[in-house]
Parts: C-alpha cells; sequence; structure tokens
C-alpha cells in the first residue's frame, strides 16, 4: 500500500509536468501571459507613481516660504503702478490676489500619466498664461525682463 501512494504521486506530479510543458506551446498560454505580463506592469506604473506623489509631498522643488510679508510687499510696489485693476484693490482684494498666487505658484496640479494622476509643479510658462487669463491688465503686458524681475521676487531667483 506505502508503494501505491508513492507511485500514484509521482504519477500525478509527471503530469503535472507534462501538462505545463503542453501547455506552454497552446496558444491560451500566450494569451494568458501577456494577461499577467500587463498586469505586472500596471502594479509597477502603480508603484512608480505612488513613490513619486509621496516623495513630491514630502522633499517639493518649489517649498513656499515661511512668511510671505516681504515678497508681497515687492509684489505690491511691483504691479500697483502697473495697472488701474490693483490700484482700485483693496486690503481683502490683495489677500485674496495672493491666496491664488502662492496656491497657484507653490500649490501642486494633477497630470494625466496614463491611468494615473502624477502631481507636480505648474511651469513658469504655466502660470504666466493662467496670470495673463485671469488678469490680463497688466500681465498681459509684462515684457520678459518684466517677468524675470517677477519670477526674482515671487521664487527669490
Amino acid at each position: 500500500m506505502k508503494n501505491i501512494n508513492v507511485i500514484i504521486s509521482l504519477l500525478v506530479v509527471a503530469l503535472l509536468i507534462w501538462g505545463a510543458i503542453e501547455f506552454k506551446d497552446t496558444p491560451t498560454y500566450y494569451s494568458f501571459k501577456s494577461k499577467v505580463d500587463n498586469v505586472f506592469q500596471h502594479i509597477v506604473q502603480y508603484v512608480r507613481v505612488t513613490k513619486h506623489n509621496i516623495m513630491f509631498d514630502i522633499s517639493s522643488e518649489r517649498n513656499p516660504p515661511v512668511s510671505f510679508i516681504d515678497k508681497e510687499a515687492k509684489l505690491q510696489a511691483f504691479l500697483y503702478p502697473a495697472s488701474e485693476v490693483f490700484q482700485k484693490f483693496d486690503e481683502q482684494d490683495w489677500q485674496q490676489f495672493y491666496a491664488y498666487l502662492w496656491n497657484l505658484i507653490y500649490g501642486s496640479t494633477d497630470e494625466e500619466q496614463g491611468s494615473f494622476k502624477v502631481k507636480r509643479h505648474r511651469s513658469k510658462d504655466d502660470i504666466e498664461e493662467q496670470l495673463i487669463y485671469d488678469y490680463p491688465d497688466p500681465f498681459a503686458r509684462l515684457q520678459p525682463q518684466h517677468w524675470n524681475y517677477f519670477w526674482s521676487i515671487t521664487l527669490g531667483e
């Protein structure tokens, strides 16, 4: 009886090995392998995007300063004489503008990458376009040297 169990076990193992070899030569195997590879690539991409987003939150390339008081004073001195819109601003309007501006510069945006959303900062060009769209006076009239000065104030470059 003991020998029969060993023989049956060996036959089962042999059949499994034979079945695996035969399965590898069928179209079903390649279809299955393709699906497994797709799932694996999806998981790898998910891990990469998640790692990027976590590292983005931990150590961003643009970190806001502790206080914006100095930057806001310089911006107000730069923008106030350049535009009638800003000359009509009261304190609350300036605070709303600054909140909008700092979120635009230091906040993140989600970019579609396949089926995932990757966090990134807006580029300077994106920010300039948005400011020109939302505040055409004075931002639409700024020349490259004015934008350089604007960026030196806001980002300290």
